[in-house]
């Protein structure tokens, strides 16, 4: 499942003074007093994942950006959901960011993707997975008896 959120800066701040880090405090902030509040000093993979902003460049007051957060745990993008309410100020850093809108949604990709970050995949008991690389450094997984997707 993801997440889309439409923010709204308050303020012109440039691009680079928003680091990973910032967007992670958010998303961790949000999660306090939740059932993944333990999640951040956890030492397990954490499933989930965030964009850049997006238009790219430096933040301008009235210009919107987008960010996208992503789970394959429904209930983590579910409990983000429920905590983030349009009207409400983002803080990035010391930068304040106006929410509004939150949409939520499913993608289901067809038979090929293309990913610039890890993915995970679990095979059903008993079947087994194999995957290869190409030339050009792109990695094709495949699982045995597994339906194929239209």
């Amino acid at each position: 499942m993801r997440l889309l959120l439409e923010l709204e800066p308050e303020e012109d701040f440039p691009a680079w003074s928003v680091g990973k880090h910032s967007i992670q405090a958010v998303i961790y902030s949000l999660l306090s007093g939740t059932e993944y509040e333990a999640l951040h000093d956890s030492r397990i993979f954490k499933f989930f994942t965030f964009s850049d902003f997006f238009p790219g460049g430096d933040f301008k007051r009235g210009d919107k950006k987008r960010l996208l957060i992503s789970s394959p745990d429904g209930g983590f993008i579910e409990t983000l959901h429920e905590k983030l309410l349009p009207n409400e100020r983002l803080y990035l850093g010391r930068h304040s960011l106006g929410l509004l809108s939150v949409k939520k949604f499913s993608l289901r990709p067809g038979r090929a993707f293309i990913t610039g970050s890890p993915v995970v995949v679990g095979a059903p008991p008993g079947r087994a997975g194999s995957s290869h690389s190409n030339t050009t450094g792109a990695w094709r997984i495949s699982l045995k008896g597994l339906p194929r997707t239209p």
